[in-house]
């Protein structure tokens, strides 16, 4: 084997190839010693990050439980001197006195309540049995916000065995017996509630138990957006004997558990911070506009705009995790391709709740990520400065291979326009002039066949082949009528204008439509549908093509280019119909079109629409497809010249609910039609004699005529045998 053909037989290598390899490996080696630093200095600051959440949500945690610790010590402060017996609690101005005093010492105390009862045992399910009499509550609530605010006693007693209810409301700044007590609705045994009747059972004996979020009892009679939130914290009070006294309950406004995370959140603007249930859902606000609603049992946060990091964190399995006091958990996903970092701490104690941050990763890396960019840059610097001698050798050669490049992918994109090749390589300006000889023989092509199938040969990179495929086909054939007079006036020159405007508003009807034009026959044009391109319904686009071809020709022969001509008449037939369309002819010169009976048949009705005076005239075929919405007319059953098949034609008027002085008749008309073909000739004569405006009834009403003079024979089956095309 020669040298020349060693040399073809291995690979070669490019100059540009060994260029960049070089750089590459460069550019590989200070890449992998900048990740090691940079990947290093990142986790560390990450782990950092990590515990920074971890104080935060410990934090937040505090806050808010020494925030409820607030309602733990005023029950405490109520509860000691009520199990020791220091004042009667058989004296409610007493037990006011007390519940009062909480309630004014602490703005962000809620309400103070003490139930008041005996049990006389456990019953079976571990819930206290009651004495009948000698149960009550005082309840005094604050109500009303800012200089508005008053402190409202609630006094529940039992009067000849039923509750009655006395409400004492005091104005603002008043004293505590200021205000005299007022008989309020008949209200519900209030020992059946469950904040009494849980707490006095016996599996919750002497513990401190919390309420979830609830609307604020005093403001119960308001609308729900006016309406505070609050919990509570009950316990049952014992004497020192074991003898149930009652239920002692402090409620607590929930603003400031909100201000808490709020305050946390406002340290960094990055960091979210929120609370939230075993269940995923929120138990704080977000935003201002943010409202509660009633979720199952529960209060909840239904946030206005929920951040989507924060919906993809409580929807994660570690937030869903926590089962014990204290327990924390860490989690990282992505969101819309950016990275966060979350961080969960369950607050079991003295609710059920849990805290969340979640902030973006780059909140922490974002100034190393700066750094490695800045490094990228000095870096891309230095290797642009090692590159620069080869990029200049080599740009003028990108250039022009960038514009041969170009111009082959926009004939593959079927642009076949004329460019100029601006490169200064003879080598890439012969390419690109024979690209240009290439796209000028596609254009060529395309204004001898249709365009669709040029397109189709193009992208399918094969030849055309003698043959064709059977199809379901939609066909127009059109013909102007006394278009041979008209050539003897006009110069050719003339001539071949108008003829050209013509054509191109029929072409651009059709083409609209989704059909192809299959050739032009002198004035004459075959237009098809669902062939080479497929389309839905072929007859009624072909129907609707015929409509858009008098609009566009009825436009031209108005407009400035037919000044001086007078308006031509085209006729139109239409035919759906199964037909061989493909490649026909000789070997070395093809055409591209349809064959079989249905194109005759198609090119007969246009024929048969001078005999009648129409036109359009359709198929049967193609009406029943069509008649829904476009206006049809029957107009005769024809033996069209060389078949003996017959067919039902009908004239193709408009569409429907478009006024055309012809829909007038139509009903007559096909009322004569169904006479004529009954053999009552003189009935259907007597309808269509007086019509002689309408030339379908004219040809009706002659041929009516003389089969009433010479009856045809038994065997006539109404068909009429066209004589000529």
């Amino acid at each position: 084997m020669g040298d020349d053909e060693n040399r073809t037989a291995r690979p070669m290598l490019t100059l540009r190839g060994v260029f960049a390899g070089s750089v590459l490996v460069v550019a590989g080696i200070v890449a992998a010693v900048g990740y090691v630093a940079l990947d290093g200095t990142q986790r560390t600051i990450l782990e950092a990050a990590q515990q920074q959440r971890a104080a935060g949500a410990e934090h937040v945690a505090i806050g808010v439980r020494n925030e409820l610790e607030r309602a733990e010590r005023a029950l405490r402060e109520l509860e000691a001197p009520i199990a020791a017996g220091a004042f009667d609690i058989g004296d409610p101005r007493v037990v006011e006195a007390a519940l009062f005093a909480q309630v004014a010492a602490d703005s962000r105390i809620a309400e103070a309540t003490f139930t008041g009862a005996r049990r006389t045992s456990f019953g079976p399910d571990g819930m206290s049995v009651l004495e009948p009499a000698g149960r009550f509550q005082v309840s005094v609530l604050r109500q009303g916000l800012g200089g508005a605010e008053r402190i409202v006693t609630r006094r529940l007693t039992m009067e000849a065995g039923a509750f009655v209810l006395d409400v004492r409301e005091r104005p603002p700044g008043s004293t505590l017996f200021e205000a005299a007590f007022a008989r309020g609705d008949a209200p519900p045994d209030p020992t059946l509630h469950l904040t009494f009747a849980t707490t006095a059972s016996q599996r919750f004996h002497l513990r401190a138990i919390w309420s979830d979020l609830q609307w604020a009892e005093a403001d119960l009679a308001l609308p729900s957006e006016s309406r505070r939130i609050e919990v509570t914290v009950q316990k049952a009070v014992e004497t020192s004997g074991g003898e149930l006294l009652g239920v002692v309950r402090v409620g607590m406004f929930t603003e400031e558990v909100d201000a808490i995370v709020r305050r946390h959140e406002g340290v960094s603007d990055a960091h979210r911070v929120f609370l939230f249930d075993d269940e995923g859902r929120l138990v704080t606000r977000l935003g201002d506009a943010d409202r509660l609603t009633v979720q199952g049992d529960d209060l909840r946060i239904a946030p206005a705009t929920l951040p989507e990091e924060i919906a993809r964190a409580l929807a994660t399995k570690e937030a869903h995790a926590l089962t014990q006091d204290g327990m924390r958990t860490t989690v990282a996903f992505d969101v819309g391709g950016r990275r966060y970092l979350g961080t969960f701490q369950a607050l079991m104690r003295p609710t059920h709740w849990n805290v969340g941050v979640v902030v973006p990763e780059d909140a922490y890396t974002g100034e190393l990520s700066r750094q490695r960019r800045r490094a990228i840059v000095v870096f891309a610097a230095v290797l642009a400065l090692i590159a620069a001698i080869g990029l200049v050798t080599m740009r003028a050669i990108r250039r022009g291979l960038a514009e041969i490049v170009d111009g082959t992918g926009r004939v593959r994109a079927f642009d076949f326009a004329a460019r100029r090749s601006t490169s200064p390589f003879r080598d890439v300006q012969e390419a690109m002039d024979g690209l240009e000889r290439a796209k000028t023989v596609l254009r060529a092509i395309g204004k001898y066949v249709p365009i669709s199938l040029v397109r189709q040969l193009f992208e399918a990179n094969e030849e055309p082949a003698l043959g064709g495929e059977p199809a379901r086909i939609a066909m127009m054939f059109t013909d102007i009528e006394g278009f041979t007079s008209l050539s003897e006036v006009l110069p050719p020159t003339a001539l071949a204008k108008a003829l050209g405007a013509y054509l191109e508003a029929m072409t651009d009807a059709v083409e609209e439509n989704e059909g192809t034009v299959d050739k032009f026959i002198g004035d004459a044009v075959m237009a098809i549908w669902n062939a080479p391109k497929t389309c839905t319904s072929p007859a009624r686009k072909a129907c609707e093509g015929v409509l858009r071809c008098l609009e566009r020709t009825r436009d031209l022969y108005a407009s400035d280019a037919w000044k001086g001509l007078a308006p031509m008449i085209t006729r139109y037939g239409v035919h759906e119909d199964d037909v061989l369309v493909g490649h026909f002819g000789a070997p070395t010169r093809f055409s591209y079109t349809a064959l079989g009976d249905g194109v005759n048949l198609a090119a007969r009705l246009e024929g048969l629409c001078k005999q009648y005076g129409v036109i359009t005239l359709v198929s049967e075929v193609v009406a029943k497809q069509v008649k829904d919405d476009h206006l049809l007319r029957h107009v005769d059953r024809v033996a069209v010249k060389g078949k003996s098949r017959a067919v039902e034609v009908y004239e193709l008027i408009g569409r429907r609910g478009e006024e055309d002085a012809r829909e007038a008749f139509i009903e007559p008309y096909e009322r004569a039609l169904d006479r004529y073909f009954a053999r009552d000739f003189a009935g259907a004569l007597a309808i269509v004699a007086p019509m002689t405006g309408d030339p379908p009834s004219v040809v009706l009403a002659k041929r009516c005529q003389s089969l009433v003079e010479v009856p045809p024979p038994e065997s006539w089956d109404g068909v009429f045998v066209a004589k000529s095309k």
